[in-house]
């Protein structure tokens, strides 16, 4: 049987998600994730505080309508996984131009396990401000590198 997928396309203005983790029934939320694409591969991720994390989306999406959708998710991620899920989780989602307006696309991808954001946020109790992890591959393997500065080249 031959599965075909329709999803939509969005004019993508900017990459991130919200990371949680599931403990004894009760989904708890870790943070922000700011990452970054090269023609839609992960690239890496912004290494900073939440307060800066939360600045720079402030530019796209009012802190109100972030705070509103991560409740959002708790509350019906809570019923449906406590019972069949423990472990870390992120949901990836995109600030995207429609018409010239911006507009939040909340839901890009739920992933039930440790993402790279999860990592990230662990780097950046560590590494110092506006730091960038990428992950490279040099052709043999993948790499890990903490970079000066938080936007990647070639962004797409």
């Amino acid at each position: 049987m031959l599965f075909r997928s329709v999803e939509p396309y969005y004019n993508k203005v900017k990459d991130f998600g919200m990371e949680f983790e599931m403990v004894d029934g009760v989904v708890k939320y870790c943070g922000l994730s700011l990452f970054q694409t090269i023609k839609g591969a992960y690239a890496g991720n912004i290494l900073a505080s939440e307060e800066e994390k939360e600045e720079i989306l402030a530019s796209y999406v009012s802190l109100d309508q972030l705070a509103q959708i991560r409740q959002h998710i708790i509350e019906t991620l809570q019923p449906v996984l406590k019972s069949i899920y423990s472990g870390p989780f992120g949901v990836d989602m995109m600030i995207a131009s429609k018409d010239g307006q911006l507009e939040l696309v909340s839901c890009i991808e739920l992933n039930l396990r440790r993402t790279m954001g999860h990592v990230a946020l662990e780097l950046a109790k560590i590494a110092k401000p506006q730091r960038l992890m990428r992950v490279d591959f040099d052709g043999n393997r993948y790499h890990l590198r903490v970079l000066p500065g938080k936007e990647a080249v070639n962004e797409s």
